[in-house]
């Protein structure tokens, strides 16, 4: 379990992730930490937090973001707050590093997921676009559904095909959580993963929504005016 202090990093890309409060900190309430990174990967594509607000205030440098088709760029002292549900994506505005401080209500089990990609990221066990194998992707798939999947394919399908290759992916040794160490595993990452030998878990479809009848604001507030 993360804990407020606690550092990891990406070698390969100098991203620098640190964490404030966790979810056993603040009895699940919320997760908070500021991020050093520049938007590739998941954060780069359209993606939903199905239960979870999420907040992101721009520290340093520029960040560009991207919701209902509607782009924006902040900058320090800027934040933008995505409702649950909506979904939206995070892009690049330069080739610098930009230093973001995250706030996600409640905090569910993001700290558990963001926690096995950077261990995945810092052993190479990523592609250069930041994405693990398609059988390790399967099962994170498969175990942090609640905590966000992307916005295309349907969510229907992209859970057919983590049920397809995650009972593989866990005979080949794959799980949920890289190994808690900061040494690199020699195999597979095995960890702690709840759905582990129970790929008859029965999965329910994820309530539809149409974003042009929510239509919910981007609330992008700044410091400075405050």
């Amino acid at each position: 379990m993360a804990e407020p202090g606690q550092v990891l990093e990406n070698p390969r890309t100098g991203e620098r992730l640190v964490f404030l409060e966790t979810s056993g900190s603040t009895g699940g309430e919320l997760l908070r930490f500021e991020l050093l990174f520049r938007a590739r990967g998941y954060t780069a594509i359209k993606h939903v937090q199905p239960n979870q607000e999420e907040r992101h205030e721009v520290l340093e440098g520029r960040l560009g973001i991207e919701v209902d088709g509607r782009r924006q760029t902040l900058g320090p002292g800027e934040s933008v707050t995505f409702p649950p549900g909506v979904a939206h994506r995070l892009f690049a505005v330069d080739e610098d590093l930009v230093r973001v401080r995250f706030e996600i209500r409640p905090a569910q089990r993001a700290e558990y997921l963001i926690e096995a990609f950077f261990r995945l990221a810092s052993s190479g066990r990523v592609s250069r676009r930041g994405y693990p194998n398609p059988l390790q992707l399967a099962i994170l798939a498969r175990t942090y559904r609640e905590e966000g999947h992307p916005a295309f394919p349907p969510f229907v399908l992209q859970q057919a095909a983590s049920a397809t290759l995650a009972p593989l992916g866990r005979l080949l040794g794959y799980r949920a959580l890289a190994p808690c160490s900061g040494a690199p595993a020699a195999g597979p990452f095995v960890g702690t993963d709840s759905s582990a030998g129970n790929s008859n878990e029965k999965v329910e479809p994820w309530p539809s929504w149409d974003s042009t009848q929510i239509r919910p604001p981007i609330r992008v507030t700044s410091s400075l005016q405050m």
